[in-house]
């Protein structure tokens, strides 16, 4: 009698748990977060935009990168760059700072770096650049999905795509 309640139990749970949300469940069989922490964001991110201008006479590539970590225990910062056609240096830098909430991160302009003020003009301290968001949808590793605020690709600026991908080294 008692296995036949442990097989009832177990499958009234498999039934159950994907009910559940991703925070409630926690930690599932992939072995990662299902909720996005200070220590999720933490990394290298990268993203190329490549294309033709309006036109369809001249081909672009543009290399986004971010580097984010933690500051003072919680806070979390990143680093932005971007090379302009295969530049060895970048075209523009910038300090964002982090809030989050929930699975998400909002990213909001803190500074721009030395030798890139050009690049800077019309950002204000606390303009949202972008938001990322930290999707947990099945069993699949977590994909990070980009909401375009001031910065970036002005059609894409409600768009949920993944455009960021964590990486171990930039290209």
């Amino acid at each position: 009698m008692n296995k036949l309640i442990g097989k009832a139990f177990a499958l009234v749970a498999l039934a159950v748990l994907p009910a559940l949300s991703a925070e409630v469940q926690g930690a599932r069989t992939n072995g990662g977060p299902r909720s996005a922490d200070p220590a999720f964001w933490v990394g290298r991110y990268q993203f190329v935009d490549s294309g033709m201008n309006a036109s369809g006479t001249r081909s672009h590539a543009t290399v986004h990168q971010l580097e984010i970590d933690i500051e003072d225990g919680d806070g979390v910062y990143a680093k932005y760059r971007g090379f302009e056609g295969g530049a060895e240096t970048p075209e523009f830098e910038m300090l964002f700072y982090g809030s989050r909430k929930g699975n998400e991160l909002l990213l909001s302009y803190e500074a721009c770096f030395e030798g890139h003020s050009a690049s800077c003009a019309g950002y204000r301290r606390g303009d949202p650049m972008l938001k990322l968001v930290a999707n947990f949808s099945g069993n699949k590793k977590p994909s990070v999905l980009t909401r375009w605020h001031k910065l970036g690709p002005p059609e894409a600026v409600q768009a949920n795509w993944v455009y960021f991908e964590k990486v171990t080294e930039f290209e």
